[in-house]
């Protein structure tokens, strides 16, 4: 299809690529679409029209695609039509979504690539004459230009609930690479990998701080009010493990020990605030043995 007047083609627009961008509150599509631009023949086709583009409608998902807002094109007047053509010509449509709606979009998406639509709308003027030109133009992207998107945009931070991990004094950043490597899992569909890796990242951080007597001792505590408010993050972190188990031993070989995107999503979230909790408790404590020494 193209954008045509009376059966003669204006452009030939097509979907070439997309990028992220970060936004205040929400997260930020550009779609860049090129139009190809015969040229005009005025003495056969009359007046050569000059085209200003509506905001267009994107859609996303093959079989059952969904409306996700309007693009706004940065420049209504991304071509000009004469009687030499041009191509290509770009241009670049832009799209804010609310957490919501890209939580919505990831859901869908399910850790593989993305379709996404767009229902051009211009108006073409010329003397005495005005019409409205509609096109559809679409293209798959792949799972690692999603993947490239969603970064650009800054949603992998969000995902993570932007719990500030502090840095281990340590030097190693050992967490963060683990987490990184946990989060990246997820973002691909590797649902009960990330949930492994996350399991990982807690068993090594309670052999680091030294702490397997102390997160044993606290689970012996017959009541659970006598515990102490550390020994309460032990059991929650213990818990933690506990559930993520079925995924890092991968012999056990039942249904159930798959995690769904949920499930991964949860365990990421508590895996990220329970190691940003144990290092800043730790680092507290050494300022504390440092002030008293």
């Amino acid at each position: 299809m193209s954008l045509s007047w009376n059966g003669r083609i204006v452009a030939d627009p097509v979907l070439v690529r997309i990028h992220g961008y970060k936004v205040a509150g929400g997260f930020g599509l550009r779609l860049g679409v090129e139009f190809a631009v015969p040229a005009w023949d005025a003495a056969t086709f009359g007046d050569m029209p000059t085209v200003i583009f509506f905001p267009a409608s994107v859609q996303v998902g093959d079989s059952e695609p969904y409306a996700i807002g309007r693009a706004f094109c940065e420049n209504p007047k991304p071509f000009m039509v004469t009687a030499s053509g041009s191509s290509p010509n770009a241009a670049l449509f832009e799209l804010v979504l609310s957490p919501a709606a890209m939580e919505r979009l990831e859901r869908t998406r399910n850790g593989r690539g993305m379709q996404v639509k767009m229902t051009l709308q211009a108006e073409a003027r010329r003397t005495e004459e005005t019409r409205v030109l509609t096109d559809e133009v679409s293209k798959t992207f792949n799972q690692s230009d999603w993947l490239a998107v969603l970064e650009q945009a800054g949603y992998g931070r969000t995902m993570l609930f932007e719990v500030p991990i502090p840095e281990d004094e340590r030097g190693t950043e050992h967490w963060s690479r683990l987490l990184e490597r946990a989060r990246r899992e997820f973002l691909l569909g590797h649902y009960s990998t990330s949930v492994g890796t996350c399991r990982l990242v807690l068993e090594a951080l309670t052999s680091e701080l030294k702490q397997d007597t102390a997160t044993q001792s606290a689970s012996d505590v017959k009541k659970r009010r006598d515990r102490t408010l550390e020994q309460r993050e032990l059991v929650l972190r213990q818990a933690a493990m506990d559930y993520a188990s079925p995924s890092h031993h991968t012999d056990c070989g039942h249904p159930d020990d798959l995690y769904d995107r949920r499930e991964s999503q949860m365990v990421l979230g508590v895996t990220a605030n329970l190691v940003a909790s144990a290092l800043a408790g730790d680092s507290d404590r050494r300022r504390a043995l440092a002030s008293s020494s």
